[in-house]
């Protein structure tokens, strides 16, 4: 989880309030953080990591003040349209942008330090290492002109970057500058490299590096963020929470909103963020109830939910309509409020009850089959395999009879493809001990990767078993087949069929009652050729979801 350093004296500076350290520890750890490390000026906190409007000391102390009940419900914030303009052009590799100020901001000596360590905590989180999103934070009065564009630019542009002092080309940043050799792959498209541009000068170079020309420092009055990705929805929710957290510690919670025009598309007037919408969300009393474990008035539920900064209000003798903040992006279900209430009341304050099963254990129908079927395949003579449901795809490949669902990125080669057949496992395991003593007599029962008819790809249960020899045909697996199917006290019939994994006129359909479980024939020679497999073999293939089904009838 993240761990992040804060300073004690910002903390209770920003609460109003001289918190003991004891207390200040009890409070944060019904918030799920820990403290870890505390010296004269500093705490240092493990923050759970779906908080992270807790990784900042405004954060902190916006939870704080909702359970000492400083300050209830949602966080109230100052929003003027400014004047300023984001035009958004087309850039592939990194879509997504969005920006806005916050003003009027509380200096202090660890300000700087925090607000730098806030953005690479998210980054490492959230941002995937800023694959996903990136955060560049601006001292909004050393930008000239707020008439702002992004877009893709050529790598010889020039601007100056952080930390360097010096004018630099992209190109040279990219492979020259630590942030560059890091990050520099990241959104390069077609020899160009997205860019903020505001005015004339590139203030940022996303997510590489911010421009040296808009560094924050201790005299930092009003600051611009601009968050750019892969995701619109998690680029304006992480603008909205570094926003509001931020704005937790201005003089006047003053939130400015930039007008964002998108070139790529008909929408002329564009529109102004951040926006500060929040969602709303009907909470079931008796789903609180239920999982606390606690008969809570409606009106304790209210006022916890105001506690833990929602706004809510009683819709109903049942039901409890709640506003949560953009800033919570943690809250996604109903059940999360309910944590949130859980936290609120306090985990000491709760009675743990031991919970009885109404589930008690079983083996499920497949199971029980499953055991049956093995105890008569060994009896029959056979030898049981296992085989990962992960197969090389040049075998597949070979004999490509079945649509197949290819893995994107393996670990191996010989682990490429989702196998749509245990028949394929079998011959790719005949193939390596092909020269063992004869006869060999295999089987599996494992899952396969199908398409089914509505075009989804699904997992399927199958029996699968082959026999090779020196000499091998169809009527010898038959056997095998029937005596299985009569043992589970069924009764078989096979149909002529065709299938390109077997030799045509030796190749049938198990039929049980009127439904086809499987296929039964003797091995393509074309097939066993392209294998290398030297030797004769005879399988067949049931489908045990249905086969299963007449078990267990």
């Amino acid at each position: 989880m993240p761990v992040v350093k804060l300073s004690v004296d910002r903390i209770n500076d920003l609460l109003g309030v001289d918190l003991q350290l004891e207390k200040l520890t009890e409070l944060l750890f019904n918030l799920k953080s820990e403290i870890e490390e505390i010296d004269d000026k500093y705490i240092t906190i493990e923050i759970n990591s779906d908080r992270p409007d807790m990784m900042m000391s405004e954060g902190v102390v916006r939870a704080l003040k909702g359970l000492l009940e400083l300050d209830l419900g949602a966080p109230k914030y100052i929003y003027e349209n400014m004047n300023a303009s984001l035009e958004i052009y087309d850039v592939p590799s990194r879509r997504y942008i969005a920006m806005g100020f916050v003003l009027n901001i509380k200096r202090h000596e660890d300000l700087v330090d925090e607000l730098i360590q806030f953005q690479e905590k998210i980054h490492t989180t959230y941002g995937r290492n800023r694959k996903k999103i990136a955060i560049g934070i601006h001292d909004a009065d050393k930008i000239d002109s707020y008439s702002c564009r992004y877009m893709l630019v050529d790598l010889n542009t020039e601007f100056i970057p952080l930390d360097i002092g010096r004018s630099m080309s992209i190109k040279e940043v990219l492979k020259s500058t630590p942030q560059g050799i890091k990050y520099g792959d990241l959104s390069l498209y077609d020899g160009k490299h997205p860019a903020i541009i505001c005015g004339d000068e590139i203030i940022s170079l996303p997510p590489v590096i911010n421009s040296d020309i808009t560094r924050i420092d201790y005299s930092t009055k009003n600051i611009l963020i601009d968050v750019t990705g892969i995701d619109r929805e998690l680029v304006n929710g992480i603008l909205e929470l570094l926003t509001t957290t931020i704005a937790e510690g201005s003089y006047t919670r003053n939130i400015g909103r930039v007008l964002h025009i998108d070139k790529t598309s008909s929408n002329a007037t564009g529109s102004y963020l951040p926006t500060y919408n929040m969602s709303e969300m009907s909470l079931d009393t008796d789903l609180v109830r239920k999982t606390i474990g606690r008969d809570i008035e409606i009106g304790s539920i209210v006022d916890s939910l105001r506690k833990m900064r929602f706004d809510a209000y009683t819709a109903s003798e049942r039901s409890i309509k709640v506003y949560v903040p953009p800033f919570r992006l943690d809250i996604m279900e109903p059940i999360d409020l309910v944590e949130d209430i859980a936290i609120a009341i306090g985990y000491g304050n709760l009675e743990p009850e031991i919970v009885p099963s109404f589930m008690p254990g079983r083996y499920t129908d497949m199971t029980i089959a499953g055991r049956r079927i093995r105890d008569l395949m060994i009896g029959l003579g056979y030898s049981e395999i296992y085989t990962h449901i992960l197969m090389p795809d040049y075998i597949v490949e070979k004999l490509s009879p079945y649509k197949y669902l290819k893995v994107l990125n393996p670990v191996s080669s010989e682990m490429s493809v989702a196998r749509p057949s245990l028949i394929l496992s079998l011959l790719n395991f005949l193939r390596r001990v092909q020269y063992d003593p004869k006869p060999i007599k295999i089987f599996e029962i494992g899952e396969a990767i199908v398409r089914g008819d509505d075009g989804y790809w699904k997992t399927v249960y199958r029996l699968s078993a082959a026999l090779m020899d020196h000499e091998v045909g169809f009527e010898d697996i038959q056997a095998d087949l029937y005596a299985l199917i009569r043992a589970l006290n069924l009764t078989p019939s096979v149909e002529p069929y065709s299938n390109p994994l077997f030799i045509e006129g030796r190749c049938g359909r198990l039929k049980v009652d009127g439904v086809y479980l499987g296929v039964i024939g003797e091995a393509n020679l074309d097939i066993l050729e392209k294998l290398e497999i030297v030797y004769p073999i005879a399988m067949f293939e049931i489908d045990l979801d249905k086969l299963v089904n007449f078990i267990m009838k």
